[in-house]
């Protein structure tokens, strides 16, 4: 039984990060397997400030600290805000 509760586990799990990196995929605007201030910029609401987008990257970028976001940090950040809205939810 845990043989089949571990294999359903992982096959989730690679399930799941399919969908992260389709999504990131599609943020990427430019195929170059980053997101850059100008493509953040165009997938923000209009009128958001340069500011702003700089702190949306800043928040993301936390690994290589480059001035973009990787896959690697779009999967932290995703987890991260995900821990958030946990912890949040069982605050309520």
């Amino acid at each position: 039984m845990a043989e089949f509760v571990a294999a359903a586990y992982q096959e989730k799990m690679f399930e799941i990060l399919g969908r992260v990196e389709s999504s990131f995929n599609s943020l990427d605007l430019n195929s170059d397997k980053e997101i850059d201030f100008e493509e953040l910029r165009m997938l923000l609401p209009p009128g958001t400030k340069d500011e702003e987008v700089r702190d949306v990257l800043a928040r993301a970028d936390v690994i290589k600290k480059d001035g973009k976001i990787s896959l690697q940090e779009f999967r932290a950040a995703l987890a991260s805000t995900n821990i958030e809205v946990c912890l949040g939810a069982s605050k309520a």
